[in-house]
């Protein structure tokens, strides 16, 4: 009866929920060329980059989960691996920015199940109450991330003082892509040298 009691109380607490799978950002979905994307983004527009192989997609001024947003797009032999999102929250200090920033998880929580891994480091400097000014110096980090069971696939939610304005940044990532591209970016950087 323990036994019984213990594992429903387990399954309440979604301990053993499985992430949902996770194939791409909106209606971009990895392995997707550059032109199904931009078929599903009109103004998704091209990057200027030397090496054909790699490409990269930019949408500004766009809209993302209610905020404004750009989004990056990165293709590797013409198969989307990465999509980046970087939400400008227009908020005025760090508390704001993390009261946003826990309704973003909890809409990815609600989309993919609960996140595989959490972090939520800041430095103690002897005051009650530094988060704010630990984020704005880059001392503390928010980031959650949901990783599909095979680690193939993954999300990483985080929230950043960037350029002198709170931003959430959410990447959308297919790790097999994610290795093949870095690798020709490494060969790409011997080459120059």
């Amino acid at each position: 009866m323990k036994i019984i009691v213990i594992l429903s109380i387990m399954m309440s607490l979604n301990v053993f929920a499985k992430t949902r799978d996770i194939t791409g950002f909106q209606k971009a979905k990895f392995g997707m060329s550059y032109k199904q994307v931009k078929s599903k983004f009109s103004k998704l527009q091209k990057a200027k980059q030397g090496d054909k192989k790699l490409v990269r997609g930019i949408l500004t001024n766009t809209r993302v989960i209610g905020r404004e947003a750009a989004l990056v797009f990165d293709f590797y032999n013409d198969k989307l691996y990465y999509v980046g999102a970087m939400l400008d929250l227009k908020v005025n200090n760090g508390k704001e920015a993390m009261k946003e920033y826990y309704r973003v998880k909890e809409l990815l929580t609600k989309a993919y199940s609960n996140p595989t891994a959490d972090a939520e480091q800041k430095k103690s400097i002897g005051s009650s109450d530094i988060t704010e000014s630990a984020l704005m110096s880059g001392d503390a980090t928010w980031q959650s991330i949901w990783q599909t069971s095979d680690k193939k696939r993954g999300i990483i939610l985080s929230l950043k003082y960037y350029q002198f304005k709170w931003v959430i940044s959410i990447q959308y990532l297919d790790e097999d892509g994610n290795k093949k591209a870095s690798k020709r970016m490494k060969e790409n950087m011997a080459d120059e040298l």
